[in-house]
């Protein structure tokens, strides 16, 4: 059951008497974007948790319905989101008229992430509904994914001339193959529910008339793993449809196994299977930003090699640097989000990938060093 509540309007934390806590998001009209004011509260909510002997396990969430308190509204929009991702705007806003906010807007935010992957007791993230970007760096790290069946998965950093940050390269890296992984990162392919499960996304799948009654189950148990990962084993069911993505899983090892975007580009063309389905993703790659295509997969690649914190430390840096090189984020966010067009203005592609990576050889440490200390145990 739960005991107290605490509410800033736009984060709320539900606390139970089994030592559970729920971090959940409350910013419906932006489908629960989230924003520096959220990293900040969730990152400090997250190590009091960890250090706390009587916290059992965490819940992420959003109002998407699944709180248990009388005192909190369940969302009214019709968009079912667990969170939309990061705000993009505030961001590219940050990285136009005052530098160092966007390094602490980063750094919150990757400190969040980073402290999620470190976060030793069990964490389980709602997935219901709509979860992009930002909201798939909040979730990745958890211990226990939830999808439902409007479940929407997807990383489009590409679409708007960025990369997938927040620790992602490291995930997809080990999802079903490598291949596989630069596929979901260059795309930025929707992942129905029963794909998340397929990739390795999501952990179980539990319907949304079924999700009240599994927080439920969760708060009046001894809230230990076991008795968690054993109602959730429960309730899981099978997804009732069957995954697009497995029945294309040789066209896209075969199409996305090289090292740069040419040749996934030529393998596309000359593909004799699932033509229609190569010349759709032909025409989505076509339209990105090919300096953010080439960032992309090399993040990907090399992550394979990288640990977590490592991954996120170049995330930060490739992100803290990106906009003096190429001002691709800002005008993708400007013609994706703001003009709602597709009448995109790319930056030249920078050539020579690696030498596009050496730029980031000195990043603005000063600011993720300190809010690095800040999710370490």
């Amino acid at each position: 059951m739960q005991t107290k509540t605490y509410n800033n309007g736009e984060l709320v934390v539900e606390d139970y008497k089994n030592g559970g806590k729920n971090i959940i998001v409350n910013r419906p009209k932006n489908l629960h974007a989230i924003d520096s004011k959220y990293f900040r509260t969730a990152l400090n909510v997250l190590n009091q948790a960890q250090i706390d002997g009587n916290c059992s396990y965490v819940i992420i969430s959003s109002t998407s319905c699944t709180s248990t308190s009388p005192n909190i509204a369940c969302s009214t929009i019709k968009t079912r989101s667990f969170c939309a991702g990061g705000d993009v705007k505030q961001l590219t806003r940050a990285m136009q008229n005052d530098m160092f906010m966007a390094y602490y807007y980063l750094g919150t935010e990757y400190s969040l992430n980073l402290a999620l992957a470190r976060f030793q007791k069990p964490s389980i993230a709602i997935m219901d509904g709509i979860v992009m970007g930002g909201g798939a760096g909040i979730s990745a790290p958890c211990r226990y994914r939830v999808v439902s069946e409007q479940t929407r998965w997807a990383m489009p950093e590409c679409a708007i001339g960025f990369f997938p940050d927040v620790g992602l390269c490291y995930y997809l890296s080990r999802i079903k193959s490598l291949a596989l992984g630069c596929f979901l990162g260059l795309t930025g392919y929707n992942c129905s529910a029963d794909e998340a499960i397929y990739c390795g996304l999501a952990t179980h799948y539990i319907s949304q008339d079924r999700q009240r009654k599994m927080i439920e189950m969760i708060q009046e148990s001894d809230g230990k793993d076991t008795t968690i990962k054993r109602i959730l084993d429960n309730l899981s069911s099978a997804p009732k449809t069957s995954s697009t993505l497995q029945s294309k899983t040789n066209v896209i090892n075969k199409c996305f196994c090289h090292d740069n975007v040419e040749s996934i580009i030529k393998s596309l063309e000359e593909s004799t299977e699932h033509v229609d389905f190569c010349k759709q993703i032909l025409d989505k790659l076509n339209l990105f930003s090919p300096t953010a295509l080439r960032v992309t997969l090399k993040c990907i690649r090399d992550a394979r090699y990288l640990n977590i914190e490592e991954c996120i430390k170049q995330n930060y840096n490739i992100a803290c640097n990106y906009n003096h090189l190429c001002s691709d984020f800002v005008t993708g966010v400007k013609t994706k989000l703001i003009d709602k067009s597709n009448d995109y203005r790319w930056s030249p592609v920078f050539e020579n990938i690696e030498a596009f990576f050496e730029e980031f050889k000195s990043p603005p440490f000063h600011v993720w060093s300190q809010l690095n200390q800040t999710s370490k145990l």
